[in-house]
């Protein structure tokens, strides 16, 4: 759905607290190509839809109890 209209990037976050993960996806001539996967304290500097420095483990800080 999201190719159909043309939506230029998509982030897929996988919340495992023990594992988090991150796929960064980028629609390139109609068709969604994967960009970068990174898990737990890897980083991966984004530029689309605007740039930005992310790392699983900080987006799922909160699901932790550690």
């Amino acid at each position: 759905t999201y190719e159909r209209f043309g939506i230029p990037s998509y982030w897929l976050v996988d919340p495992d607290p023990k594992r988090p993960a991150l796929t960064v996806l980028e629609l390139e001539s109609g068709a969604y190509v994967e960009r970068a996967s990174v898990a737990g304290e890897e980083s991966v500097d984004v530029s689309a839809p605007f740039e930005v420095r992310l790392c699983p483990w900080d987006l799922t800080r909160d699901l932790r109890s550690d």
